[in-house]
């Protein structure tokens, strides 16, 4: 019985561990690609979620992932709160 729950323990903790990693990476990911800005040229758009990441996946070329996504939105809302 013990086991089992140590067994738990261990996968939950494993996939939060996971999760984390991904943010980690999206964040990374998403700094470096603000960094590539021109902000004496450039207006980011940080009240628009959208055209945020519009801009950020031209910077990248590419689609950004689920992940990226779900933290410039998790941006978005932060920054609304805050002011």
């Amino acid at each position: 019985m013990i086991h089992q729950v140590i067994s738990s323990i261990k996968l939950l903790s494993t996939l939060k561990i996971n999760k984390e990693q991904n943010k980690i990476l999206a964040a990374n990911k998403i700094e470096h690609l603000l960094n590539q800005i021109d902000f004496d040229s450039e207006v980011l758009p940080i009240d628009d979620s959208e055209e945020l990441i519009q801009l950020l996946s031209s910077l990248n070329n590419e689609a950004l992932t689920e992940k990226e996504v779900e933290m410039i939105q998790e941006i978005s809302v932060t920054k609304m709160n805050l002011f």
